[in-house]
C-alpha cells in the first residue's frame, strides 16, 4: 500500500489564493512517481505549501523542508519571485521529489545521519564561511557518491538507495 499525500496550501497571506489549484494539481502529478519509486509505505504525507520569501532558493523559486517526524514536508513560493511561474510548472515536482527521498531517509535505516548532533545541514547544503564549506557542497559529494556507487553496482538505483546507510557509499 503507498503512502497517502495530503496537499495543503496555506492562503492566509492572500498571495497562493489564485494559484493555489494549480499548485495542488502540480504536486498531486509530482507526488506519484517518486512514491512509487521510493516505496514510500507506511503512512500518510503531508505537503505544507506556505507564501514565504525568506525560504525560497534564489536560484530555482521554490524552498523545501522535510521535517524529522518522517511525514511532513513544507514547501515555500513566493508568487512575486521572477521564476514562480516556471517553479511551478517544472521546479515543484523536483523539489517535491528531493524532500521526498529525505522523508524516506528518515523513515528507514539512514536515520542515524541526520541524529548525528556533529551534522550540519545548513552548512553543507547552503555553505559556511566559517567552516570553510562552498554552497551545494553536500550535494555535489552525494551526487559523487551515489555516482560512483552506481558505477560500481550497476544493477541499482538511485531511488532504491533512498534508506541505505551512508556508510554504505563511503570507501575505506
Amino acid at each position: 500500500m503507498n503512502s497517502a499525500v495530503g496537499i495543503h496550501v496555506l492562503t492566509g497571506s492572500g498571495r497562493l489564493v489564485a494559484p493555489a489549484g494549480r499548485i495542488r494539481a502540480q504536486l498531486r502529478a509530482a507526488s506519484t512517481a517518486p512514491i512509487e519509486q521510493l516505496a514510500l509505505d507506511g503512512g500518510s504525507i503531508d505537503v505544507v505549501v506556505r507564501d514565504d520569501p525568506r525560504m525560497v532558493i534564489p536560484e530555482v523559486g521554490p524552498g523545501g523542508y522535510a521535517a524529522p517526524d518522517g511525514h511532513t514536508v513544507f514547501l515555500a513560493l513566493d508568487p512575486d519571485h521572477e521564476l514562480f511561474e516556471w517553479a511551478l510548472e517544472r521546479e515543484v515536482f523536483r523539489m517535491l521529489s528531493h524532500e521526498l527521498h529525505h522523508v524516506a531517509r528518515r523513515r528507514g535505516s539512514a536515520r542515524g545521519d541526520y541524529d548525528n548532533p556533529r551534522y550540519n545541514h545548513w552548512a553543507w547544503f547552503f555553505g559556511s564561511d566559517a567552516c570553510e564549506i562552498p554552497r551545494w557542497a553536500g550535494y555535489s559529494l552525494g551526487f559523487a557518491l551515489i555516482g560512483d556507487y552506481l558505477e560500481r553496482h550497476p544493477g541499482s538505483s538511485a531511488a532504491a538507495l533512498a534508506t541505505v546507510p551512508s556508510e554504505t557509499f563511503r570507501r575505506s
